[in-house]
């Protein structure tokens, strides 16, 4: 795309939520052409306007143990016509979330897995139904400790496994190396959040950048050991 026009300011804050989600892995669809299945969406798809009316009355699996699996696990219990949630590590990191994805969690018992993702295969028209669906095959745990494999057929996967820090198109691929090397923690010296420590999102220290909110939980600097403490958000 040819680029817009040049806007100088003197301060920017950046805001742009999640960073692009994390791919999933690569022998789960070994067939090249299966990569961009219009039936496989990002949490950015599932929460975005619209989603509601694309998965009503389809069967739904959402992948990824965290936060924004819950926000996309929350849109497909309410409008799809039937759902799943796996986690390969289960749902404790969700839980620590707070109240509202805690009731998340507790209103889809029913329907959670603790497993992880073998396989995933295209079906044809044929083999399901007259429609072209998924065929998700789903490693859990039993309670003896075996290992169980399922293969469950859905209309769409949503893959919320989490963030991609370095994802083409995130923050450390827009920004130029001169801002990286100037950002630092911004740390919440008026204690609002009430915790010592909490940062408040990454900033260079003139104030003229700063990456705040989920923005800032999903931007590190291996390089330099930057990555994201304790924010307020939290």
């Amino acid at each position: 795309n040819a680029a817009g026009p040049a806007v100088v300011g003197h301060k920017v804050v950046i805001a742009t939520g999640a960073a692009p989600a994390r791919s999933l892995a690569n022998h789960l669809l070994p067939d090249k052409s299966t990569r961009d299945l219009p039936h496989i969406l990002g949490y950015d798809d599932i929460l975005a306007p619209g989603a509601a009316e694309r998965i009503q009355g389809k069967s739904v699996m959402v992948y990824g143990g965290g936060p924004t699996a819950a926000w996309a696990m929350e849109v497909a219990k309410g409008h799809a016509g039937s759902s799943m949630w796996v986690a390969r590590n289960g749902f404790g990191v969700a839980e620590a979330a707070g109240p509202r994805v805690g009731a998340i969690i507790e209103g889809s018992r029913d329907c959670q897995i603790r497993g992880e993702i073998e396989a995933i295969r295209p079906l044809g028209s044929g083999e399901a139904g007259g429609e072209q669906r998924l065929r998700v095959v789903v490693a859990s745990e039993t309670s003896g400790k075996a290992v169980e494999k399922k293969s469950l057929d859905v209309d769409y996967l949503v893959n919320s496994i989490g963030q991609d820090a370095y994802a083409p198109g995130g923050l450390h691929d827009l920004l130029s190396a001169e801002i990286k090397c100037e950002l630092q923690p911004i740390p919440d010296r008026n204690r609002v959040s009430g915790v010592p420590g909490t940062m408040l999102g990454f900033g260079t220290q003139t104030g003229d950048l700063q990456i705040i909110g989920a923005a800032a939980a999903s931007y590190q600097d291996a390089g330099r050991g930057l990555k994201p403490g304790r924010l307020a958000s939290e």
